[in-house]
């Protein structure tokens, strides 16, 4: 499987059968390639009708938080926290994102994260979240977190959470969009990390 953070939290999956995107966000080409697409919750950097456009097709699965109400597209599955499902013959557990101490992403407002399983591997992609005790016990082989600061974990507060629960690899995200000089806050990121553990950028 090959996997990309394409932009801020923009992120691919190609599999060898499949292709899976989270977020879509400032796609470059046209490509109609998507076979699902989830969506962690409507703000603009993630819930994106332009780049959804860009990528969906008349076969391609939309993944997205029930509290969303959005009724743009026609092959929507929608989703709470906590729920579990199987989308094209994906494993997907849903698991609630949200801050605790600032007002941009609330508990009552039903944005998700998605852990998949996959060949064996699992992969979770938070959304916007920082720590939270909902979060404290899930177990990954691979994470995708938000690294920018001000609406998610800064790189200090994502350290301490990584080097908690341990996956194998952690994928920085939700940086490129919001950090001018973001290969600083990645490069510190990487420094902090527990050595066992692949950081990947």
């Amino acid at each position: 499987m090959k996997i990309e953070v394409l932009y801020h939290s923009s992120i691919r999956f190609t599999l060898e059968n499949k292709i899976i995107y989270f977020d879509p966000f400032e796609i470059k080409d046209e490509t109609h390639d998507a076979s699902i697409i989830f969506i962690t919750h409507s703000h603009f950097d993630h819930y994106s009708k332009k780049d959804i456009d860009k990528i969906i097709n008349t076969n391609t699965i939309i993944v997205e938080p029930k509290s969303m109400k959005n009724r743009d597209y026609k092959n929507v599955i929608y989703v709470n926290p906590f729920e579990n499902i199987i989308v094209d013959g994906i494993e997907a557990s849903i698991v609630p994102s949200y801050n605790n101490s600032k007002s941009f992403h609330k508990k009552s407002d039903g944005f998700v994260g998605y852990i998949l399983k996959i060949d064996d591997e699992t992969y979770y992609v938070m959304g916007d979240t920082d720590e939270n005790k909902d979060i404290l016990n899930v177990k990954a082989d691979n994470i995708f977190i938000p690294i920018g600061g001000k609406y998610t974990f800064d790189y200090l507060e994502a350290k301490s959470y990584i080097n908690k629960v341990k996956p194998k690899r952690v994928y920085p995200t939700h940086l490129t969009y919001c950090i001018e000089d973001h290969t600083k806050v990645l490069n510190n990121f990487k420094k902090l990390i527990d050595k066992n553990i692949e950081v990947i950028f």
